[in-house]
């Protein structure tokens, strides 16, 4: 569970409400392994993971009891856009050097 800086773990600042800092213990690793797991990626994962909590935080749940919910959907589609704009990065870089011409939206 996070909570000691410097060994690789992540602590929330003064300020930050309790009910989020609760909700960002309790779902943190597990929410970063679910990605790690999908996108392959642990830095990616940590970056995707970082951004679900802040769409939370910016945005709280009325229902906190199902905010696991909601982390594994915003998680999963944070995670899918990943790979999928990864995939266009890679299918560029095909075309490329290939000598096929540059196309901003090519799919």
């Amino acid at each position: 569970m996070p909570g000691h800086p410097g060994q690789g773990e992540v602590t929330l600042n003064v300020g930050i409400p309790d009910s989020f800092r609760d909700v960002f213990y309790t779902h943190y690793l597990t929410t970063v392994r679910k990605l790690q797991g999908l996108i392959d990626d642990p830095h990616a994962a940590e970056d995707l993971a970082q951004e679900a909590f802040l769409r939370l935080y910016r945005h709280p749940s009325d229902d906190m009891a199902r905010v696991g919910a909601w982390l594994h959907r915003t998680v999963m589609r944070l995670g899918c856009d990943y790979l999928n704009q990864r995939e266009r990065r890679s299918q560029r870089c095909v075309n490329f050097r290939a000598g096929l011409p540059f196309t901003r939206y090519n799919e």
